[in-house]
């Protein structure tokens, strides 16, 4: 009976110290990427916090799930990618170059952007990137 009444109390702490909800305010398929804005209240306290996840399949894999990601949580963080995206697409509208910034890459025998998560990568169209880049500029973060 005492080890059923520690389970019942280690539960109950559980469960007070757990309670968050999840509500994505934006979700948006684009080329191979999935896009969300999640917003996450901590029952608890009231606390809000943004955050921007985008996962696609590692293009290397099509008989596994190997997922890939982008995290962003923080808005200078948000403003650089979107930064590096439009250098990405004003190389793409040139032409053939082998350009590269931070997870992204550009090479000179695809018209399409790589987009790197370690030794994870997908690819996505010109159309798609400025599709990313409205997602991107309408999505909510705290700080």
């Amino acid at each position: 009976m005492k080890n059923i009444i520690i389970l019942f109390l280690l539960f109950q702490s559980v469960v007070t110290y757990s309670q968050t909800t999840k509500s994505k305010l934006l979700r948006e398929k684009i080329g191979t990427l999935t896009c969300e804005n999640v917003m996450n209240i901590n029952l608890t306290n009231n606390d809000t916090s943004y955050f921007v996840y985008c996962s696609f399949q590692n293009k290397e894999y099509q008989q596994i799930i190997d997922i890939g990601s982008i995290v962003i949580s923080r808005k200078n963080k948000l403003t650089t990618t979107i930064n590096q995206l439009k250098q990405c697409l004003k190389y793409m509208e040139t032409g053939k170059v082998d350009f590269s910034i931070g997870s992204f890459r550009l090479y000179d025998f695809a018209k399409v952007l790589y987009i790197y998560d370690g030794d994870k990568n997908t690819a996505i169209s010109k159309k798609s990137v400025i599709k990313w880049i409205d997602f991107l500029e309408r999505c909510k973060l705290d700080y």
